[in-house]
């Protein structure tokens, strides 16, 4: 007997592919997150780093408490998802058998509400993350999730172009010359201010795909008063 191993199965069996961190919005709504978040920014980075540094230092911090505290807040959903569906997969299973036994018609519904109410917690822990709507072309905002998905591939149909290829030409004409004026050029070194920082980023959506730290926006706005100084100082 031969056991065959993909690539990607063998690397999480041998813990050199760890799984990669996602941030869910719906921690924000949990109550000891924003403590987590504190606990987390506190803890030490070293000294010599520059604000830039010390900063994705402290987003590594608080990354590996949330790793921790996801697996003891929400792990219990994953495994009550897998105990319920195998309990009345089994039931189900002894029901083909004896299809007339009422004791376990009565065990079948009651497996099956607690597969159910597990599967619903799973989707209210992960739900904020989710598109839930979009505004299209013509103004209109839509929920529907066929009508997401034929937005979005309007869209980028649009944006690059139909499946042949266009040749985008630059007469030789067209000026690269500066256009802009003494005062515009001071403007583009000014010094940003912390208002300007804050502005943008509270401006950002909360389902705003997340960067390469994969913290969404929501993050950032939630946590602003514990890390928004030192994000401004990295800036």
């Amino acid at each position: 007997m031969f056991v065959v191993y993909t690539i990607n199965s063998f690397l999480r069996r041998e813990r050199l592919c760890p799984k990669a961190f996602k941030f869910f919005n719906s921690w924000t709504l949990r109550e000891g997150f924003k403590e987590l978040v504190v606990e987390g920014w506190r803890d030490e980075v070293l000294a010599k780093l520059n604000p830039l540094s010390s900063f994705k230092a402290r987003l590594k911090n608080v990354k590996k408490q949330m790793k921790e505290w996801n697996r003891n807040e929400f792990g219990s959903v994953f495994d009550r998802i897998k105990g319920s569906e195998a309990q009345l997969l089994a039931i189900q299973r002894d029901i083909s058998l004896d299809t007339l036994n009422l004791q376990l018609a009565m065990e079948e519904k009651e497996a099956r509400s607690s597969y159910v109410a597990a599967l619903r917690e799973e989707e209210k822990m992960q739900n904020l993350n989710h598109i839930l709507e979009v505004v299209k072309f013509d103004g209109s905002t839509t929920a529907d999730a066929t009508l997401i998905k034929a937005e979005a591939v309007h869209y980028f149909s649009t944006l690059f172009g139909d499946s042949q290829m266009r040749e985008i030409i630059l007469p030789n004409s067209m000026s690269f010359h500066s256009s802009l004026d003494d005062a515009h050029w001071q403007a583009l070194v000014v010094v940003v201010s912390e208002e300007e920082i804050k502005s943008v980023v509270f401006q950002c959506k909360d389902s705003k795909a997340p960067g390469p730290n994969r913290f969404s926006a929501i993050f950032f706005k939630f946590s602003w008063d514990i890390i928004g100084q030192d994000l401004v100082k990295a800036i």
